[in-house]
C-alpha cells in the first residue's frame, strides 16, 4: 500500500444492509444458504474466498477470488499469504467449533486474510514470516468469534492493524523487508487505492476488484468509490501525494462500511472527516496507520450517539 502503510503507514446482503457485521455481535448470523448467493462449490472453499470479500464488507466469495487473482497478477507471494492465512482460519472455524454460519460467511477470518496479504506484501518470504503470519492469524480468528461478547462494535480490521503494528516492530527479525507498490495520481490513483484496501496495486487490477463489488453491492460499491476519490482528491489539494494512498483507503473503507451498516448520509460525511483527520494526523506523528483512522472514524459514528446519550441520562 506505499507510503498508507510505511512512510503514514462483510457483509453486505443483496436487499439489506444490517446483516454480516451487525449480527456478528448479535450471535445471529444467517447460515449462507439463507441470504448470501453462493457458488456451488463445497463450502470450505467457498468460505476461503469468502473471507477475502469481507475485507470489502462482502460475502461472496466470488469477489474474494477476484481479489485474488488481482494479487496473484501484481504480487503472487502477497497472494499466497492471502490464501495460507484465509486457509489457517478456516481451519481454526472448524477444529474449534466456531459459528458455523459466521465462518462460512467469511466473518470470522477477514483479519487473517488481510493480514496475510499485508505481511507478504511487506516482507520477503520466510520462515519467520510464515511462523508469524500462523500464528497471528489462528489468534484473530478466534477473537473474531468472541468479540461480540467482550466489546461493543464490529471488530472492522482493528486486529490487522495490531498484527501490522508487530511485524514492524519485529523487523528484520522477522524478515527481509520489502518495498510496496505505490499508486499513480488522478482517476488512476482512486482504482489504485480501492485495490490498496487488500494490497492489490495498480489501476487495472484495483479496477477488477472495484468493479466486482460495485457487481455484487451497488450502493457499497459508489460509497467505496467516491470514498476512495475524496480521499485522492485531499491529498492531492492538500499538496500531500504521499498520502494519497492512506487516505484513499482509509476514507473509501470508511464510507464503504457505514453504507453497509445502514449509516445515512450525513453520518457518513462525519465519518469521511473524522477519518480524514485521523490519516492526516497519523502522518504528522509520522505513525504507521495502516487502516487504524477507519476503524476509529466508523466505531466513533456507531458508538459516539448511544455513548452521548448515555453521558445525557446520567446528567439529568
Amino acid at each position: 500500500m506505499g507510503s498508507y502503510h510505511i512512510a503514514a503507514a462483510s457483509y453486505l446482503r443483496p436487499g439489506g444492509c444490517h446483516a454480516g457485521w451487525s449480527s456478528l455481535h448479535s450471535g445471529d448470523v444467517a447460515e449462507p444458504e439463507e441470504g448470501v448467493r453462493r457458488w456451488r462449490v463445497p463450502g470450505p472453499v467457498r468460505q476461503l474466498f469468502a473471507q477475502a470479500a469481507q475485507i470489502y464488507l462482502q460475502p461472496s466469495a466470488l469477489v474474494g477470488l477476484v481479489i485474488v487473482v488481482a494479487l496473484v497478477a501484481v504480487r503472487p507471494w502477497a497472494a499466497i499469504g492471502l490464501l495460507w492465512a484465509s486457509l489457517v482460519a478456516l481451519a481454526v472455524t472448524r477444529v474449534a467449533r466456531l459459528d458455523r454460519g459466521a465462518g462460512e460467511a467469511g466473518l470470522l477470518g477477514f483479519n487473517a486474510a488481510l493480514i496475510g496479504a499485508g505481511m507478504l506484501s511487506l516482507f520477503a518470504p520466510g520462515p519467520g514470516v510464515f511462523g508469524y503470519l500462523t500464528l497471528v492469524a489462528a489468534g484473530t480468528t478466534l477473537i473474531s468469534a468472541g468479540w461480540g461478547r467482550w466489546l461493543p462494535g464490529p471488530p472492522l480490521t482493528i486486529q490487522f492493524v495490531a498484527a501490522m503494528w508487530g511485524a514492524l516492530g519485529l523487523g528484520a527479525r522477522l524478515g527481509e523487508p520489502i518495498a510496496a507498490g505505490g499508486c499513480g495520481e488522478g482517476i488512476a490513483g482512486v482504482a489504485c487505492g480501492i485495490g490498496q484496501v487488500s494490497f492489490v496495486a495498480g489501476a487495472l487490477p484495483g479496477l477488477c476488484v472495484g468493479l466486482a463489488v460495485l457487481g455484487w453491492a451497488p450502493a457499497a460499491g459508489l460509497w467505496l468509490g467516491l470514498g476512495a476519490g475524496l480521499g485522492v482528491a485531499t491529498a492531492e489539494l492538500l499538496a500531500a501525494p504521499g498520502q494519497a494512498i492512506g487516505l484513499a483507503v482509509n476514507l473509501g473503507l470508511t464510507a464503504l462500511a457505514l453504507t453497509v451498516l445502514g449509516r445515512g448520509v450525513a453520518a457518513r460525511a462525519v465519518g469521511l472527516a473524522i477519518a480524514a483527520g485521523l490519516c492526516l494526523l497519523c502522518a504528522y506523528l509520522r505513525a504507521p496507520y495502516f487502516t487504524l483512522p477507519f476503524n476509529l472514524a466508523t466505531w466513533a459514528v456507531l458508538l459516539g450517539p448511544a455513548a452521548a446519550a448515555r453521558v445525557g441520562a446520567r446528567r439529568a
